[in-house]
């Protein structure tokens, strides 16, 4: 074998006899060494298929529970969204006085919603374009606001007499049409 061709070998596999820590032996490396490294890679091999195993049963168990506690979220929820109280261990006068009480109490928020929606649809219908509150007494709002009804406009005439008044929104049009109105009644 000529100096080349011992080269070429040479760089050809040149980490093999890095790889491996084995013993040359009368031919290729010593057989009882090889057979123990092959030996442990299966046993890593073997160890590493089996921690694999447990964890996929243990991520299917996982999402098993998962999916019960899933189950068991919605039917709590639903639970809480159909729960009406009860009141039969309070006796049957305290229990009439409360299911009486929490019956007028839904037909008061149903009565509330309904004159809601009718101050709301009159207010529209009159081209009310403002917020609407209902103040039943008018309390509310002469005390906070010192009002006592829907906006109202005034035009007083530089003697101090009113001349023209508009209930409701006015626009810049209109005013100007008030203002000259009250300086014509001076």
């Amino acid at each position: 074998m000529t100096e080349r061709t011992s080269d070429m070998n040479m760089n050809f596999l040149p980490d093999v006899g890095m790889s491996h820590p084995f013993d040359v032996a009368l031919r290729g490396y010593d057989r009882r060494q090889v057979d123990d490294w092959l030996a442990s890679r299966e046993s890593e091999i073997a160890a590493l298929r089996h921690e694999r195993e447990t964890a996929a049963d243990r991520i299917a168990m996982l999402e098993q529970r998962l999916e019960e506690l899933h189950v068991e979220l919605q039917t709590a929820q639903r639970q809480v969204a159909e729960f009406e109280p009860s009141y039969a261990g309070l006796g049957a006068r305290v229990e009439n006085i409360l299911r009486l009480a929490e019956e007028e109490a839904m037909s008061l928020r149903t009565e509330a919603a309904a004159h809601g929606d009718r101050v709301r649809a009159a207010a529209e219908d009159d081209g009310m374009r403002w917020a609407v509150a209902n103040d039943r007494g008018a309390e509310a709002a002469t005390l906070d606001y010192a009002t006592r009804g829907q906006p109202e406009t005034f035009a007083i005439s530089p003697s101090g007499v009113v001349v023209a008044t508009k209930l409701g929104p006015v626009s810049v049009k209109l005013l100007d049409r008030m203002v000259e109105y009250g300086r014509r009644a001076a």
